[in-house]
């Protein structure tokens, strides 16, 4: 069957049009100063264009799906969590170089592959950070959220009870229960299912959370990791080949203000030594 178009003349915006056995229904108005020959021919130039466009619609409906998975896959394999047990403190790096002491029966998750564009950590316990500055960094809890540039604070969020300490900058806290807050170094806000609407109060800011101990407890961490916690820790520059600490893993602590100490208690286990030379600490594999 070819192409069948009937007009209503009685109507002057309805016609219809038959095309392989489909119909559609079409409101079109013809003014009086144009013909009904004229109107035909209009409508015939456009019939391909519509034809393509409906060709079209089922591609970019594909494209579109492709594109949506592609998004969901890339964002889902960029995901990174880290957890600790019961009697666990661990340090942690983030890609940004901000430092992060994670409490002991803990879970901290973010994704590696969107940070630069948005650092956005998921806690679930408790944590200490010590933020660089940047864009916003927001930790989100079941309890609520916390946002900063950059600065050092510390966030508990257990079931309904959520509690954040600024030690340094600004921390503007957005609890689920109660009034958003922002606290200036020395200042505090707890939150809990009997007192959701508490204001901030003053801390010491020089007494840090019971659980941050002053040492970095490491678990089955990798080598390479370890030193460059050190570093970082020390302000120290250290040089090592990475075939030392290649499938190597350390189980210890790390004392908070005694570098000598620090590298002692890595080294040693791990069969390493160490030099200092023009500043640089340079590690390397015993020949003992």
């Amino acid at each position: 069957m070819g192409t069948i178009l009937h007009i209503d003349d009685r109507s002057p915006r309805g016609f219809t049009l038959r095309h392989h056995g489909r119909e559609d229904r079409f409101f079109l108005h013809v003014p009086a100063r144009r013909s009904r020959e004229e109107a035909w021919e209009q409508l015939q130039a456009r019939l391909p264009h519509m034809r393509w466009h409906r060709r079209l619609l089922p591609l970019l409906g594909a494209a579109a799906a492709a594109a949506l998975l592609f998004t969901l896959t890339f964002v889902l394999t960029g995901i990174t969590t880290f957890t600790t047990v019961t009697g666990e403190i661990r340090p942690l790096l983030l890609p940004d170089s901000s430092h992060v002491s994670l409490g002991e029966k803990s879970r901290l998750r973010y994704n590696r592959h969107t940070w630069r564009l948005r650092r956005k950590i998921s806690l679930t316990g408790s944590a200490f950070f010590s933020v660089r500055h940047g864009q916003r960094f927001t930790v989100t809890t079941a309890c609520g959220s916390v946002s900063v540039l950059g600065t050092r604070f510390s966030v508990l969020a257990r079931s309904d009870h959520f509690l954040t300490r600024c030690y340094e900058g600004r921390v503007q806290v957005t609890p689920r229960l109660g009034k958003q807050a922002i606290l200036h170094p020395g200042l505090y806000l707890e939150t809990t299912t009997d007192r959701p609407n508490t204001q901030p109060r003053k801390f010491d800011i020089h007494h840090h959370p019971p659980w941050n101990t002053r040492q970095h407890t490491f678990h089955n961490t990798p080598l390479n990791n370890v030193l460059n916690i050190l570093a970082k820790q020390y302000h120290l520059q250290i040089s090592f080949n990475p075939v030392i600490t290649h499938e190597r893993y350390y189980t210890g602590h790390l004392p908070d203000h005694d570098e000598e100490k620090a590298l002692e208690m890595v080294c040693l286990p791990m069969g390493l030594t160490w030099k200092r030379t023009n500043g640089i600490i340079n590690i390397e594999r015993s020949k003992h």
